[in-house]
């Protein structure tokens, strides 16, 4: 009598509900032994779906917190966490890109609707939360490699623009930087700070450049060219972070991220990564490129 009036008022007691949670998670592991045993190929594409979606979730926490603290506190974001900051650059292109998977996986049984997406289109249609560490490198290679195509073309153009250097010693030192990179030599901290005059206020300056050229340079980075300035800030901002918190230590995946970011294959030696790191965000720090 007691059980059903306490039934009939919603309430349930906490040994039915302990009770009810382990039947649940006991069928959830028989259907995922089953899964595994007999069909592994799609338990690991269902278990890829599962963690991918729950990094996503946290991170959108995460970003809802960053955007919380800079549009309603009016903390300024360069006062934010290197983390917040990253964030604030990658977490919303992930979310467009993931749109279509994000409708689908509204509609009741969609799982198994997910799977050919998941096995075919990866690289496409997921971001890097579902790709297993065979994919990451192989995608970042094919990304790196589709990025530095562009290359040539804008160092053709910057060259033909050289005549309309005024400053002799700028001409030179712009020259040199561009013969350098069309012949693929290593190009120093020295070179970038000797040709900046003309990116900061010459002819090689964003806004003087042309629609063709502007769209290269936002292949090369791998962004749309409408968000070529944002996602330049949010990279100075992420450089100037580092540099001021000399003593902040990026994981090993905050490592690849950033060199990803800014153009460098991400799985070659950790020391090598972090060294070019290094020299970008204290080459960076000292360029003031008006945007």
């Amino acid at each position: 009598m007691r059980m059903t009036s306490v039934l009939r008022k919603g309430v349930l007691p906490e040994s039915f509900k302990r009770q009810w949670n382990n039947i649940v998670q006991r069928r959830v592991d028989a259907y995922n032994d089953y899964l595994q045993t007999n069909f592994p190929k799609i338990y690991e594409l269902q278990k890829a779906l599962t963690t991918g979606v729950k990094q996503i979730l946290i991170e959108g926490k995460e970003y809802g917190g960053a955007v919380y603290q800079a549009r309603i506190l009016r903390k300024p974001w360069e006062d934010l966490s290197y983390r917040q900051i990253y964030l604030r650059n990658q977490y919303p292109r992930e979310l467009w890109k993931l749109g279509p998977v994000l409708a689908i996986m509204a509609l009741p049984f969609s799982t198994f609707a997910l799977l050919p997406i998941i096995y075919f289109f990866p690289k496409y249609f997921l971001t890097h939360h579902f790709w297993t560490d065979a994919q990451k490198k192989a995608f970042a290679a094919s990304q790196i490699t589709s990025r530095l195509r562009a290359v040539p073309h804008l160092a053709l153009d910057l060259h033909a623009r050289l005549p309309l250097i005024k400053d002799p010693n700028n001409r030179d030192a712009c020259a040199s930087l561009l013969s350098k990179l069309k012949e693929g030599r290593l190009i120093h901290e020295r070179d970038i700070l000797d040709a900046q005059d003309e990116f900061q206020r010459g002819v090689f300056r964003y806004d003087k450049l042309s629609v063709d050229h502007q769209t290269s340079l936002a292949k090369l980075n791998h962004i749309f060219s409408l968000n070529a300035t944002y996602t330049a800030r949010n990279i100075g901002l992420a450089d100037s972070y580092l540099e001021k918190h000399p003593d902040f230590q990026l994981s090993n995946q905050e490592v690849r991220d950033a060199v990803l970011t800014r153009c460098l294959y991400p799985f070659a030696d950790q020391e090598r990564l972090r060294d070019f790191l290094d020299v970008w965000t204290s080459t960076s720090t000292l360029i003031k490129v008006p945007l």
